[in-house]
């Protein structure tokens, strides 16, 4: 549970091991050069090396000028590092030198969900959210970005409910025009609820 990359090394077996997050949340870039292994979370500090190539990878260049971003998770905008894909491990031999991946995790399918009552969907639903907001705030204190919408409010609102006694602080953005007419008077009355 959580966002996580990490690389260890294996003393005895000689081999390298890393993994990132299911969902990517935290990176993973890796470069090899030869028999040169490079890995680390910050992109510049493997382009830092002066063996690393700064070539575009022209692929990932056009995804990001026609999607907004690269599709390809394996992949970055320069060709010679590479990006670990989400939900992914890499494992590095020094016998063989070869870097291998193979996903670890792929998101569940559940089964179909069928209750009796209409209301039963909504409770379920409330501790499905209670679940998941108890498992990330585990502090005294909290900083939530509220707007007047639903997503934001009904986390605010199961922090309350899941953990009254963090103390939170709510931060709402006026947009002008760009906003709905009652986003500020909606977030303004979650805010003093909370």
């Amino acid at each position: 549970i959580g966002d996580y990359t990490f690389a260890l090394w294996d003393h005895r077996e000689h081999t390298l091991f890393c993994a990132r997050d299911p969902l990517g949340v935290r990176p993973l870039y890796w470069a090899e050069m030869g028999r040169t292994f490079l890995c680390g979370n910050v992109l510049d500090d493997l382009r830092a090396d002066p063996r690393v190539s700064s070539r575009l990878h022209e692929p990932a260049i056009v995804s990001f000028l026609v999607h907004g971003f690269n599709a390809d998770t394996a992949t970055t905008t320069f060709a010679a590092v590479r990006r670990l894909p989400p939900g992914h491990q890499l494992v590095v031999r020094e016998a063989t030198g070869a870097p291998a991946t193979r996903r670890y995790w792929s998101f569940p399918t559940p089964p179909p969900l069928h209750l009796r009552r209409d209301e039963e969907y909504v409770e379920r639903f409330r501790d499905v959210l209670g679940a998941a907001v108890r498992d990330r705030v585990r502090t005294d204190r909290a900083a939530i970005m509220l707007s007047g919408g639903l997503d934001s409010t009904a986390l605010a609102a199961t922090v309350h409910r899941v953990a009254p006694a963090t103390r939170m602080t709510a931060w709402t953005n006026d947009v002008g025009p760009l906003q709905p007419a009652d986003e500020l008077r909606l977030a303004a009355e979650v805010a003093l609820r909370i």
